[in-house]
């Protein structure tokens, strides 16, 4: 019984091992957006991209603009022109759903609208 255990065991984690291609191109091409950098250029340029602007809500007191930082994982509304969260919003281009802004290590970005459908 014991030999038996053990040669399912083998199998399944040869079977494991024949699939590590498709997890190292899974990991590089993740549909979940970026994945972990593996050099430190790598981390300085995706420390420039670690922002993504999820949503916009226009109301009576003007627009806020919702913002997901990638690196922390955390989400946050923003008003134009309140700093007071770290990030400071310049403008947004309600023709390219862009938004301009400034974050808290003082370099100015730009990013568009994150999974946006014309006509809606």
């Amino acid at each position: 019984m014991k030999a038996v255990k053990i040669a399912i065991f083998l199998v399944l984690a040869s079977s494991a091992f024949a699939h590590c291609d498709e997890f190292t191109s899974l990991k590089e091409n993740s549909p979940f957006g970026v994945g972990m950098p593996d050099t430190d250029e790598d981390a300085q340029s995706s420390e420039l991209e670690s922002y993504e602007l999820r949503g916009v809500f226009a109301g009576p007191n003007g627009k806020l603009f919702s913002i997901y930082t990638v690196s922390d994982q955390s989400s946050r509304w923003v008003r134009q022109g309140d700093a007071s969260s770290g990030i400071s919003v310049e403008s947004y281009d309600e023709s390219t759903k862009t938004l301009n802004f400034t974050a808290s290590d003082g370099v100015k970005r730009s990013i568009r609208l994150k999974n946006t459908t014309d006509g809606i």
